[in-house]
């Protein structure tokens, strides 16, 4: 089946459309179109989280998550039927509930590890390292960093990181991980983070659309860096209907960061999966809504500074 011209309306339709979606390698409304019918069809989403377990066991990262639960380890858990369930159960209304929510979710632990794990997470740090190096970026911030995916990649890629999520299942899993690689990984929760001195880059992957008041959470940190990292903010932000999405239009968030003086760069294939956004005066121009940017090229530095 022609991925460009398919039109998956149909269970086999869709099940044999897996593998491209699995990696994004289809059209964004040909996507669109299948995630469409996975929310739909029961049936076709049992499919394809059972397609998705199946490509992340065998990987370091599935038997990592089967060695850290141990007993607890369920095969094949639907963690985002689950986490949607969840959510709704506990209903959290104040930021100290919805907090707590996260503290306690091993659903976002299983989450976590079979998207990244299962390929279907978008290769975001494989597209932004060539970026961060070509801007001579050094101390990272990795907002929201769940199991830690990019945090010890850009650990090992030789940057200075300072991972900050809530204490939860899902950072227990990266320091453990960490642990067993012998590699040190400072956390701090969101409600204590201070931007330590040498941060100049704020990474923040699959979490803007989690902050109900992003100039409380981001303020300060977006006062003390000059390179920001998302994910594609016009494309691919359709992943979960779990109810504490707060999304804000691409318009919305490209006025927010103007506030702090950022500019988002325009996207290229090469990094079709995030947007890069400058402060003002770093080799940076309008972009949203406007005339195109460019980001002159640097002197290139092999890497960022050793961590």
């Amino acid at each position: 089946m022609d991925v460009h011209t398919a039109n998956p309306s149909t269970c086999l339709e869709t099940r044999r459309l897996f593998r491209p979606f699995c990696a994004h390698q289809m059209p964004a409304d040909a996507a669109a179109r299948l995630r469409s019918h996975l929310d739909a069809c029961p049936g076709c989403w049992s499919a394809w989280n059972a397609y998705r377990w199946h490509r992340a066991l065998d990987t370091d990262l599935g038997r990592a998550l089967r060695d850290f639960l141990g007993e607890d380890f369920v095969p094949f858990h639907d963690s985002s039927k689950a986490l949607a369930a969840a959510w709704d159960a506990a209903a959290p209304t104040t930021p100290r509930q919805r907090a707590d929510f996260f503290r306690a979710s091993t659903d976002y632990l299983y989450n976590s590890t079979i998207w990244t794990a299962s390929g279907n997470r978008p290769p975001y740090l494989a597209q932004a390292l060539p970026v961060l190096r070509r801007l001579r970026a050094a101390g990272v911030i990795d907002y929201g960093c769940g199991i830690g995916a990019d945090t010890l990649g850009l650990l090992h890629a030789g940057f200075t990181v300072l991972a900050c999520d809530y204490n939860s299942p899902s950072t227990d899993f990266l320091h453990w991980r960490a642990a067993r690689d012998g590699v040190h990984v400072r956390t701090v929760e969101p409600g204590r983070l201070v931007p330590p001195h040498g941060a100049d880059t704020l990474w923040i992957i699959d979490t803007l659309d989690h902050l109900p008041e992003p100039h409380t959470a981001l303020g300060e940190v977006l006062a003390a860096v000059r390179i920001v990292i998302t994910e594609n903010l016009h494309h691919g932000r359709g992943h979960g209907n779990q109810r504490f999405h707060h999304r804000m239009t691409p318009d919305a968030l490209c006025a927010f960061f103007a506030t702090y003086g950022f500019q988002a760069q325009p996207t290229i294939p090469a990094t079709r999966h995030l947007t890069v956004w400058l402060r003002a005066g770093h080799d940076a121009a309008p972009t949203c809504g406007g005339a195109r940017a460019r980001i002159e090229p640097h002197s290139l530095g092999r890497r960022g500074r050793e961590a």
